[in-house]
């Protein structure tokens, strides 16, 4: 509902889910699902999907298998993706 109802502002912004999913809400109006996390000391921003395509509980389990993914990577080959 939250999604649904977030409006554009003059600056792109961040909603936070609790944990590592965000939804990113441009100035033109659009809205991205992505998950950042920190690996190797560096903060990834991955994108999942535009959030008028899926819904928010399908965006929470491509989050986390997105998550066991980068779990079960190799250390340093995480870089690659």
């Amino acid at each position: 509902m939250q999604v649904k109802q977030a409006k554009p502002k003059e600056k792109e912004y961040l909603l936070g889910d609790g944990g590592n999913l965000f939804v990113r809400i441009r100035p033109n109006g659009s809205k991205y699902f992505e998950v950042i996390v920190r690996i190797n000391s560096k903060k990834r921003r991955i994108f999942l999907s535009d959030a008028t395509i899926i819904s928010l509980e399908q965006a929470r389990k491509l989050c986390e298998k997105e998550l066991i993914r980068l779990k079960g990577l190799p250390k340093g080959m995480e870089k690659q993706n």
